[in-house]
């Protein structure tokens, strides 16, 4: 049974909405910059690295080699074009190889692990690849190797397709996913159920939603 329920997502995206503007510009900067089939080191610093240091795991990312990074995601283009472009349309049973594979393959990368892994995959197939890290997989009671990240996968897939049946009941709509991206400036909804998940796992989130609902953070 998913952990996730409509309500308080919808809560906590509309809290991320005043909390992190700035990093939602980065984010889409990124998206729209970084190609895939023109990649070099430089790109690999200016928008994979630099999107990791950002986004909380700078102490290791600012001891990557971007040259060494950049071959590896070269090399393992072919992979990820076998994925499907969407998790929730996607057999991972089928995928569950390629899946393991690939976040492997990044996470054993000389200061990159686990966490980072999931960073760079998303980055490289944003509507497949969710990200996590310690406290995310705690919490979903998986384990941050390869097969625990699949399992968490499957957890994902499960926990959106619940909020898009029910975001389609409470509000009559035909099409929740287009909807529900558009609704949280378009986003993929493998980005949007990180944030949730980011959020429902910080211990200080409770003092700052007070401050906010009081117009003082």
């Amino acid at each position: 049974m998913s952990k996730v329920n409509l309500k308080e997502f919808e809560d906590l995206l509309e809290l991320w909405k005043v909390l992190f503007t700035l990093d939602d510009s980065f984010y889409f900067k990124i998206l729209l910059e970084l190609n895939l089939d023109s990649l070099d080191s430089i790109a690999t610093y200016r928008y994979i690295i630099r999107f990791l240091e950002l986004w909380g795991v700078r102490q290791s990312a600012i001891k990557l080699n971007p040259q060494e990074l950049c071959r590896k995601i070269i090399e393992f283009k072919p992979i990820l074009n076998e994925l499907e472009t969407s998790l929730i349309y996607t057999n991972l049973n089928e995928v569950k190889t390629k899946i393991e594979y690939a976040f492997e393959s990044f996470s054993s990368i000389k200061y990159v692990g686990p966490t980072s892994a999931s960073k760079i995959l998303h980055l490289l197939k944003p509507s497949f690849f969710v990200m996590w890290d310690r406290a995310i997989a705690k919490y979903y009671e998986c384990d941050m190797t390869m097969e625990g990240y699949f399992n968490f996968l499957t957890e994902m897939k499960d926990a959106i397709n619940t909020l898009l049946k029910q975001y389609s009941e409470k509000y009559l709509n035909e099409k929740p996913e287009e909807a529900l991206s558009r609704k949280y400036g378009g986003k993929p909804l493998t980005k949007l159920i990180d944030e949730y998940n980011w959020l429902k796992t910080r211990i200080w989130l409770n003092k700052v939603i007070k401050l906010v609902k009081q117009g003082s953070f």
